[in-house]
């Protein structure tokens, strides 16, 4: 939740390549988070185990085995496709429903300076697509939370009038 409160202050101050970095970071941090808790799989270094039983999924991961040190290292997306192949409880209908959204997202902070691309995210693309992004990443730690029975703590922003102190 911070993450995506740091991201909302930057695009207030107009860095858009920022926000929209830190809010990947967050969406990357929720299935990294998830899978370690719940699963106890590291994704620098996940162990194929009992947990794989779909054949085509464990050959999958196997593409993502290190040649150097050996651990098989998945990114992002692999991330969510291995919590909806574990048929995470919370994940899996999130996930389905929202696939094509996070993608499409993902698409346009690859593209972004602030990743592999050359274009840079400006205020439309930022108002376009990262605040429903927001909301959808809001909802899936709503769903967490309820499934896990934590209490959520509320975390205050800052004012919204930080520029005085920039």
């Amino acid at each position: 939740e911070d993450l995506l409160l740091n991201a909302e202050r930057r695009a207030i101050q107009g860095r858009y390549e920022d926000a929209i970095g830190r809010i990947y970071r967050a969406i990357e941090l929720i299935a990294q988070i998830r899978l370690k808790t719940r699963y106890n799989q590291d994704t620098g270094n996940i162990i194929i185990d009992s947990l794989f039983q779909n054949e085509d999924f464990r050959t999958k991961l196997e593409k993502y085995r290190n040649n150097e040190n050996k651990k098989i290292e998945i990114g992002l997306r692999t991330s969510y496709d291995l919590l909806y192949e574990l048929k995470d409880i919370v994940f899996q209908p999130w996930y389905q429903e929202n696939k094509n959204r996070l993608f499409n997202y993902l698409t346009h902070r690859n593209n972004s300076l602030f990743a592999h691309g050359f274009k840079a995210i400006d205020q439309y693309t930022y108002e376009k697509e990262v605040p429903p992004m927001i909301e959808l990443i809001r909802q899936l730690l709503d769903d967490i939370y309820k499934h896990e029975k934590i209490k959520r703590t509320e975390i205050s922003q800052f004012p919204i009038n930080v520029s005085k102190w920039l």
